[in-house]
């Protein structure tokens, strides 16, 4: 492998997260590709800020039970508590071995935890001494857990002028590289070819199953994901 197995984890959870804040909500996401200013990704529109922290974790549950935090982002994360935000990706790999094909073909969930809840003691220990968060389990991140379901998906991504015109010509100033490729997307006739599909089981308690198909445009890029519960098939 060209990139150690932390590098492709890493690479990975960002490119998640970044497609997440484009598809799924109304912000407009930058990588900072910057040392020590204790985010990865600043995302905005002319109502809110975030400075996402991205955490990409491909271990089993029953060894992850904290998860490291830099002092950069810690000092990030105390300055700026209405803004901070730790997006945690769990590579779910279930026994698979930790290569790059698997990692990037593997299916993940998105936790999205804002720096208010991080500072709460009554859901989270900061560790001054090693600066690592507790606890961490799969019953803990379920009530963090991002929707990426069709339904959910906000008015603003199927067509541009649902966008007041203030905000993007905020963006359009501040973010050309994100506009321009908002609009190609917004603008694309899409041709949809599926990348996966699969049983899977999800919801409260994981008491629910269904195929999970995922397609993604040919032209733009794009993607969606569609769920069948397990009732239709």
């Amino acid at each position: 492998m060209s990139k150690d197995l932390k590098t492709i984890v890493r690479d990975r959870a960002t490119e998640i997260a970044l497609s997440y804040e484009s598809r799924f909500s109304n912000r407009f996401p930058v990588l900072i590709d910057k040392k020590g200013v204790g985010y990865d990704i600043k995302s905005e529109n002319k109502r809110e800020q975030r400075y996402i922290e991205v955490k990409g974790v491909s271990e089993d549950w029953k060894s992850y039970i904290w998860q490291s935090l830099y002092a950069s982002e810690v000092k990030c994360l105390q300055e700026n508590p209405d803004k901070f935000y730790l997006y945690i990706v769990y590579f779910d790999l279930k026994g698979k071995e930790r290569t790059e094909k698997e990692i990037k073909e593997a299916p993940y969930n998105l936790y999205i935890i804002s720096g208010k809840e991080l500072l709460n003691k009554n859901e989270f220990k900061i560790q001054p001494d090693s600066f690592s968060l507790t606890p961490i389990s799969r019953r803990k991140l379920d009530k963090y857990k991002a929707s990426t379901e069709p339904n959910h998906l906000p008015s603003f991504v199927s067509t541009e002028e649902k966008i007041d015109k203030k905000t993007m010509e905020y963006v359009a100033e501040h973010h050309p590289r994100a506009y321009k490729q908002f609009t190609k997307t917004v603008n694309c006739k899409h041709q949809w070819e599926l990348i996966e599909s699969g049983k899977s089981v999800y919801g409260e308690n994981n008491g629910y199953l269904g195929i999970i198909s995922d397609f993604r445009c040919k032209k733009c890029g794009r993607g969606f994901r569609e769920f069948l519960d397990g009732y239709n098939f």
